[in-house]
């Protein structure tokens, strides 16, 4: 029983050296990974900037594109602090996240998306006019992962994570900016 002993508590080590190696590995990964990162998504809206600055300027109407404004379990209360529009965001377990209109110009719209747990995006919005009458919105989601490397490997996933709901969003927006748009 001595010999099957110390055999399983080799292999016990050797394990936790394997895993330990294996840690420090990917540790050693996330130095050469940015600490921050910006997803972008685009779509073209048969309408000029100033239709589509007017859908994303004004939190009242988020709720014709944006699937959180959408969404019955989400109580939404726009408010204006210090000069800048505000949108709180409370779900049924009382979860808050405040959205704040930063800058807004006829070609570039921030806003800063803020947790209670004190985690930040930024949202912008670049408007570009072709000249056709048409314009592409290009959305980006800006975010700080920190140096925590887990926080820093699971932003090399957060585009297959957050990129579908972007997408989604923005044909949303297209369709309210397309259908506001005088014929």
């Amino acid at each position: 029983m001595g010999i099957n002993y110390l055999t399983s508590m080799r292999k016990a080590k050797l394990f936790l050296i394997a895993v330990l190696i294996l840690i420090g590995f990917l540790c050693m990964i996330t130095v050469f990974l940015p600490s921050h990162i910006t997803i972008s998504k685009w779509v073209t809206v048969n309408a000029n900037e100033n239709a589509v600055a007017a859908q994303v300027n004004d939190f009242n109407n988020w709720k014709n594109w944006y699937p959180a404004f959408q969404n019955k379990e989400v109580t939404v209360n726009i408010s204006e602090q210090d000069n800048k529009a505000v949108a709180t965001l409370t779900n049924k377990n009382q979860k808050r996240i405040s959205l704040s209109l930063l800058k807004s110009s006829p070609e570039n719209i921030t806003i800063l998306v803020s947790e209670e747990n004190g985690k930040t995006k930024t949202y912008q919005f670049v408007l570009s006019p072709n000249g056709t009458g048409q314009t592409q919105i290009t959305w980006n989601v800006n975010m700080q992962l920190g140096w925590y490397p887990w926080r820093q490997f699971a932003g090399l996933f957060l585009d297959k994570v957050t990129g579908p709901h972007s997408a989604a969003a923005l044909r949303n927006l297209k369709i309210a900016v397309e259908n506001n748009v005088p014929s």
